[in-house]
């Protein structure tokens, strides 16, 4: 693997220097490092005979399935770039991103061939390979491995190369395509693998999507280090503690929903946690009440902050400091970031500006968009995450939320993030404030869940934060809309607010 520096030389690697360690589960299935690194250099030359050159694009669509993760590592071998796209977004969106990414190659997941022929009008010569349990089917993922050469692979891939093509889901504007190289995801498996700790008898439990850089960006750490990877696809609470238990799970990242459920599920009380070593969380805030549910059972969660853009570690917490529901923690070892203001001058502890970022691990910018890619970096090469956050006097970090959800209340900027977060902590189950349009009167949505009704508690908080005079409206709902990361779908709540 003399040539190829990138991440698809890594299980290969690892085949190398401890062939017999478990690499991944999947089910009743499990893979050693040597048979992973196996079937990854069929898969490299299957995709080869269909055309596959180096800077190609290879699509996946499907849910969480060891084919999606042969796919990446075997695009890694051949320097082409693999393009995650989740089967749950709308045919016409789909479609899109295929036409923008023009793959050569579709992977789709089980149970997936009608979908695939719905959305691949816009690549009619993309060649397809579907994961089925037909192996005569022409289209058969693992016939195509079956028949393909098992000879090493040494072709050059630097960490300046391209790797990964990660589209949004759109549910802030229009979908954008986000390149990641093969340096962004190697440093921050060296960010992540530093601040956790990574050790080689590690094992993840990967529940979340594979689709979302979240899922990847603690995964490919784990790999690196030689770990062991127990892969879901769709694991219930109940599922999850069982598969813990089970597996001896030392890491699991997943959102704050997920491990919301995990807490309320029956058996949370009893179940046998005694291996996790370390669980993460972000895209939403965390609420005391899970803090102190987890910490209870003797689980260190602890939070961070992250984009696609940053493949995707840009905040995490450290484990000497005492876990809060506030904070995201610090920047990790290759990481630098700043607070500003309007103006992108540098603002003093306990002010709340946008957060800047920089590193290795951050995107070169957009897929075929430059005017894009020009206004996401501010001079110096600072990324400009979009979010709006305040350092404590320590350098803790605590995200307010988006730049683009700010109220306006008399020609004041007030974030949403820290009364959401305290009426969550006290008294409703979810919450989310919005205002349809500058210095319009705010409308509070509220989710009590299985908390007692209490708008006089409700009232109390907004009073706090905002005052008499700007009191939102108040208007209850069975749940806040989130998206498959947590996040609220604040568009769609202003819309709501509006009509």
């Amino acid at each position: 693997m003399s040539g190829n520096i990138g991440i698809g030389s890594w299980i290969v690697r690892r085949a190398r220097m401890h062939p017999e360690r478990t690499a991944l589960v999947f089910g009743a299935q499990r893979w050693s490092y040597r048979e992973l690194a196996a079937r990854v250099v069929r898969v490299a030359h299957a995709l080869s005979a269909r055309g596959v050159r180096v800077g190609d694009r290879v699509a996946y669509l499907g849910h969480n399935h060891p084919a999606a993760l042969e796919t990446l590592f075997a695009c890694g071998l051949l320097g082409a770039v693999w393009v995650p796209v989740h089967p749950g977004f709308e045919d016409e969106t789909i479609a899109g991103m295929l036409e923008r990414a023009e793959p050569t190659v579709l992977v789709s997941g089980p149970g997936l061939g009608a979908k695939v022929e719905r959305v691949r009008r816009p690549v009619p010569t993309a060649r397809v390979l579907e994961v089925t349990d037909d192996a005569n089917q022409p289209s058969s993922y693992e016939a195509a491995l079956a028949e393909a050469a098992d000879t090493p692979i040494d072709r050059a891939v630097g960490l300046d190369d391209l790797a990964i093509l990660a589209f949004s889901s759109g549910t802030t504007g229009a979908s954008k395509g986000v390149v990641l190289t093969h340096g962004n995801l190697l440093f921050n498996a060296l960010n992540v693998g530093s601040a956790l700790a990574l050790r080689r008898d590690d094992t993840l439990l990967a529940s979340a999507p594979l689709y979302r850089m979240g899922g990847l960006g603690f995964l490919l750490p784990v790999w690196r280090e030689g770990g062991a990877v127990v892969l879901v696809r769709e694991d219930g609470e109940q599922g999850s503690l069982e598969t813990i238990a089970r597996h001896r799970v030392t890491i699991l990242f997943d959102t704050v929903t997920a491990f919301e459920r995990m807490r309320r599920a029956p058996s949370f009380a009893s179940a046998d946690l005694s291996s996790l070593r370390v669980c993460m969380t972000g895209g939403s805030p965390v609420s005391e009440d899970l803090l102190h549910a987890f910490g209870a059972r003797g689980v260190d969660l602890r939070q961070g902050y992250g984009l696609t853009e940053a493949a995707p570690v840009v905040l995490i917490s450290d484990h000497d400091d005492a876990p809060t529901a506030t904070s995201a923690g610090c920047p990790p070892m290759f990481t630098e970031i700043r607070i500003v203001d309007a103006a992108l001058a540098d603002l003093p502890a306990g002010c709340a500006g946008e957060l800047l970022v920089r590193g290795p691990q951050v995107s070169p910018g957009y897929w075929r968009a430059p005017e894009a890619t020009a206004r996401a970096f501010a001079p110096g090469g600072w990324l400009r995450t979009g979010d709006v956050a305040v350092a404590d006097d320590a350098g803790r970090i605590s995200i307010l939320g988006r730049l683009a959800d700010t109220l306006v209340l008399d020609g004041a900027s007030v974030h949403p993030g820290p009364l959401e977060a305290e009426l969550s902590a006290s008294c409703v189950a979810d919450c989310a404030l919005v205002q349809p349009r500058a210095e319009d009167r705010p409308v509070l949505f509220v989710a009590w869940g299985a908390r007692p009704s209490a708008p006089d508690r409700v009232l109390e908080v907004v009073h706090a934060h905002l005052g008499t005079r700007w009191a939102p409206a108040v208007r209850e709902m069975e749940a806040v809309p989130r998206n498959a990361n947590g996040k609220v779908l604040r568009a769609s709540l202003r819309a709501l607010a509006g009509a």
